[in-house]
């Protein structure tokens, strides 16, 4: 199959056969847990792991995959219904009337990442089409998808607290789609992110607080607890480690000031720890938040969260205008209802915020 579509890509059918010969008679053996190497076996599926060649195979295969899927997607009346579009302020300028096709490209409906894509729908019944289509599409170019790794997941604003009494909930999402049933999930992790169905940030922040503190107590007994240990050294190694893991992703995040403080807290402790101040021992006069980045000279995780906010924009913004992330930026979501400014029929915000 991915010989057929290098062909029909326009690439020389020598250049293929070079391809080719990389890839017939594959061998490999996979090492036990004890140290053996298993037989040797024939690998007659998939592109060589490693090699340069199979980044760009993978593409080349997929994109025809897409392209089959968004013209599926266009002829689904269900699937057009429920497409979640942007509005961006601007059309092209004699383009005519947009076509069912035209308006599945512009579409915000998958998040497309190597072999994870993440599937967005208005409507139940229109995401269920959509991996119907999704699934056939795929096993007529030999590929799956996993039912027990595949999850459903209700976006929907968390309720205010009120004196009255709160509405039952919705009853749980199954999602059947071409003999597969997906299960609902009030959460899952996607690229090191966590997705919730409120889009909370507290629960990311709190996973990201666990990955910090797990990076100094890695070092702990040969570093941070050491106080012969270089100091500089431990301030670099908390920058490159323990600091990453909690702000991994800050550049998409939108925080409020009560994740600020959180965050803010959080820095202060690492930070602590690693200039010796232990909260039993008392063996350290605890600083002030200010005096603690004076101390280790280093900036405050709100300065570092808006700095990477806009070098992320930056690069966004050097884009070409019909890539997605640029779109996201730029554009607001179509449709839905804004708590801000009466309740527009629009969201009435940008998707993406600086603040």
């Amino acid at each position: 199959m991915l010989w057929k579509l290098l062909a029909r890509a326009g690439i020389p059918a020598k250049l293929i056969e070079v391809i080719r010969q990389f890839h017939d008679g594959m061998r490999a053996r996979v090492r036990m847990d004890d140290g053996e190497l298993s037989d040797w076996f024939v690998v007659t599926q998939g592109v060589r792991q490693g090699c340069v060649l199979s980044p760009l195979l993978f593409n080349i295969f997929f994109a025809e995959v897409l392209e089959v899927v968004v013209i599926r997607f266009s002829e689904d009346d269900v699937v057009l219904r429920s497409l979640v579009c942007l509005e961006e302020g601007k059309t092209e300028a004699g383009g005519g009337e947009e076509t069912p096709l035209d308006r599945v490209r512009r579409a915000v409906w998958g998040m497309l990442y190597a072999d994870d894509v993440g599937v967005v729908s208005r409507s139940a019944e229109g995401l269920a089409r959509m991996m119907t289509i999704i699934v056939e599409v795929f096993g007529e170019f030999g590929l799956t998808v996993s039912e027990k790794k595949t999850e459903t997941l209700l976006m929907r604003a968390k309720d205010k607290p009120t004196t009255t009494s709160q509405p039952a909930p919705p009853p749980p999402l199954t999602i059947e789609a071409a003999g597969q049933k997906y299960a609902q999930t009030t959460e899952f992790r996607y690229l090191g992110g966590l997705v919730n169905e409120h889009g909370d940030l507290t629960r990311e922040i709190n996973y990201r607080s666990r990955g910090a503190w797990a990076c100094l107590r890695r070092y702990g007994r040969e570093l941070f607890d050491r106080p012969q240990a270089p100091f500089r050294l431990k301030i670099h190694l908390l920058q490159a480690e323990a600091m990453e893991a909690l702000l991994y992703g800050c550049m998409t995040w939108s925080p409020l000031s009560g994740h600020y403080q959180t965050l803010r807290s959080i820095h202060h402790r690492l930070l602590l720890r690693v200039i010796g101040y232990k909260r039993k021992k008392d063996t350290y006069r605890q600083l002030s938040y200010a005096q603690t980045l004076k101390r280790v000279e280093c900036q405050s995780v709100e300065a570092t969260i808006r700095q990477r906010r806009l070098l992320f924009a930056g690069a966004l913004a050097r884009q070409p205008d019909g890539r997605l992330p640029k779109r996201l930026m730029i554009g607001e979501l179509a449709g839905g209802k804004s708590n801000v400014g009466g309740g527009r029929n629009r969201t009435g915000r940008s998707v993406f915020s600086l603040t």
